[in-house]
């Protein structure tokens, strides 16, 4: 995947100039063309908390959720194989791939700030951050009542990454102690993306 020209991903290129991050390609957007403004509908307040939120998910919950993939990297590493790959692929992710991967994400952590945590420390943030949603979620549709905001974003690719691993026990997590936000994910998943399965179970 191509990185822009900071380094990072996702990023968009218009009228020749880079915007990167997917927050700030959100707002740049929303900006250019009215019609991609997600927090439209929200009032003065609403849009502040999605500001909010959609900074929280980007740039904490999700550090959490790669940092505790990096703490167990054993088990997050078994969910790069695939039965499929060939003997000389999976000698080459095996020697190679998983250990760039595990390199490059800790050094990231360390510099950004929660690679310096203790994983009970990171634990304790998640769960903040996951409450946070939940009690925001309630019992609404979205994170802010029946349509679609710019803060749901995140949260739903962040909620798709954690259930993508199973193995690290995000699911049986979201599952057993946010129901709510469970019940969300996989809403969002039948409407946005049908033709991929999330795991569900325990």
């Amino acid at each position: 995947m191509k990185k822009s020209p900071k380094g990072n991903y996702p990023f968009i290129e218009y009228n020749g100039k880079p915007y990167s991050d997917t927050n700030l390609i959100m707002r740049f957007l929303a900006k250019e063309f009215q019609s991609a403004d997600l927090d439209a509908h929200l009032s003065k307040e609403q849009k502040s908390q999605s500001v909010a939120f959609s900074w929280m998910f980007e740039e904490v919950l999700m550090w959490c959720l790669i940092c505790l993939g990096m703490h167990d990297f054993e088990k997050f590493s078994k969910e790069l194989d695939n039965p499929r790959h060939g003997l000389l692929f999976k000698l080459f992710l095996n020697v190679y791939i998983k250990r760039l991967i595990y390199r490059s994400n800790t050094t990231k952590l360390y510099y950004q700030g929660f690679g310096r945590f203790t994983h009970d420390e990171v634990m304790s943030i998640l769960y903040e951050c996951f409450e946070a949603a939940a009690v925001q979620l309630g019992e609404k549709e979205y994170l802010f009542g029946e349509k679609f905001a710019l803060a749901d974003v995140p949260l739903f690719t962040i909620l798709f990454y954690a259930y993508a691993f199973p193995s690290l026990g995000y699911t049986k997590l979201i599952n057993e102690r946010y129901p709510a936000l469970a019940a969300y994910a996989m809403r969002n998943r039948r409407r946005l993306f049908p033709q991929f399965e999330l795991e569900n179970s325990t």
